[in-house]
């Protein structure tokens, strides 16, 4: 059972974390109970921001991309942080939950998985974020991890990153960029260039 959020609250967290400018820096998670909880969501809300994080957490230079662990992570990181997502929706609460999920963030950190279904995930991450939405609709509590994904979901760049990534993104290196420009050429949208963090 998870921890449900305020409407004040939940109104408050969405509209710091509403879609900004391009290149404008994320702001702060005003309703993170803790600097850790908060840096771990923004690392959320940034895959690639996560990814050095957990790289720092590793004591590893996130800035040191002739090390192979680091390039790994940084290319495969929204990959790698698309199973914590779905982790997250499964159990909303687990967004309040800080041991747990830096545990889940640096445990997958450079391996990505391949979905059998991405359109299932996709689907599945899109249920979890509606109910966020209705909630706030609504003026009724919601489950962090649900806000938490609605916010996630409602940038739409952020969104088509997510996509191109339940996808693609198991994809390395020539192969990841071939099907990243096919991406943009179909789509039109500039979202799925989030993914390149180096």
């Amino acid at each position: 059972m998870g921890l449900a959020l305020p409407r004040a609250v939940v109104v408050g967290l969405l509209l710091l974390l509403a879609p900004r400018a391009a290149g404008a820096q994320l702001p702060p998670v005003a309703v993170a109970p803790d600097a850790r909880t908060q840096q771990l969501w923004d690392g959320l809300v940034d895959p690639c921001l996560g990814a050095r994080n957990a790289l720092v957490r590793q004591g590893r230079d996130p800035a040191d991309t002739s090390d192979p662990v680091v390039a790994v992570a940084l290319e495969t990181a929204w990959a790698s942080t698309l199973p914590v997502l779905v982790e997250i929706g499964v159990d909303p609460g687990l967004a309040l939950q800080p041991d747990a999920l830096a545990a889940l963030v640096d445990g997958e950190l450079g391996h990505p998985r391949t979905y059998a279904s991405a359109e299932e995930v996709l689907a599945f991450l899109d249920a979890v974020a509606e109910r966020g939405r209705l909630a706030v609709a609504r003026d009724t509590a919601t489950r962090p991890g649900q806000l938490l994904l609605a916010v996630i979901w409602g940038d739409p760049d952020r969104r088509d990153a997510w996509q191109f990534t339940a996808r693609y993104g198991h994809l390395r290196s020539a192969e990841r960029e071939a099907a990243l420009r096919a991406w943009e050429a179909r789509s039109g949208g500039a979202g799925a260039a989030l993914t390149r963090c180096q």
